[in-house]
């Protein structure tokens, strides 16, 4: 199809202003650079923000981490700061070796009487020992003494080596020196309305006079069943009163048989 000169002359003007325009630009490109060229693309701004805001914060998050996992191995089940008094016992024979003994609470827990203690020792004949280890291959076992009623409290359990307690034999748990040993004992429950009573680690060494008992709203086992003593005692006075009666009747009736 053959062009007419009209659509030659508008070809070639579009062509002419196309030029023209591509010139304009490449000289304002070459002389007055874009201001976006100056610096980065906005998208790249953002990125670059995102990454420094990352970077500071994650050793942030690290060091918090870090001290939570750090104070929660070094506290254990009972700080030795907590305790309400302290001992320190030198260990007999050993004259580089003492435990620092922490009373922490006693308190009436239902039926039974809570003892909680703690054990730091501080040795340097070997790397660990077990709390056994510590007081110089000595097994412990804690009294309470009531000293006012003249009664004492020793640990639960069907014998000497089976307790109510935290295994602190020569084959328990051993711990390093500077490191604490957390102890449980249980007790029966005062039969007398006390409010403090001895707590005998070591018999001679290692006491804690007047310890104040926690009760938490609990009552002495002797007013539980004071009640139930007294009608007892009262119906055993009764029976052996009865028992009285009919021996007397019985000799009565054999003299009126030997008269007969």
């Amino acid at each position: 199809m053959e062009k007419t000169p009209a659509q030659t002359t508008l070809l070639r003007g579009g062509l002419g202003t196309a030029a023209l325009a591509m010139l304009t630009l490449t000289a304002c490109s070459a002389d007055e650079p874009a201001e976006f060229e100056e610096g980065e693309p906005a998208g790249q701004v953002e990125e670059t923000s995102e990454e420094d805001l990352e970077e500071s914060e994650a050793p942030e998050q690290d060091e918090e981490a870090d001290d939570e996992s750090g104070s929660a191995g070094q506290e254990g089940p009972l700080d030795p700061e907590d305790a309400i008094e302290t001992i320190v016992y030198e260990v007999p024979g050993e004259s580089s070796n003492s435990v620092e003994v922490g009373l922490h609470s006693l308190r009436v827990v239902d039926e039974v009487m809570l003892l909680e203690l703690s054990f730091t020792g501080e040795f340097y004949d070997r790397d660990e020992h077990a709390v056994f280890g510590m007081f110089g291959g000595e097994n412990l076992y804690p009294v309470l003494n009531d000293r006012q009623n003249l009664k004492q409290y020793t640990l639960l359990g069907p014998s000497e080596w089976d307790t109510w307690s935290t295994d602190v034999g020569a084959s328990s748990l051993r711990y390093e020196s500077g490191q604490t040993a957390p102890y449980w004992g249980y007790y029966s429950t005062p039969i007398d309305d006390i409010d403090s009573i001895t707590v005998t680690v070591v018999p001679g060494a290692i006491e804690f006079e007047d310890v104040e008992i926690d009760w938490d709203g609990n009552e002495p086992r002797g007013s539980e069943g004071s009640e139930d003593e007294e009608s007892e005692d009262e119906n055993s006075a009764d029976d052996s009163a009865d028992q009285d009666a009919d021996a007397r009747s019985g000799a009565d009736q054999d003299e009126q048989d030997e008269e007969e």
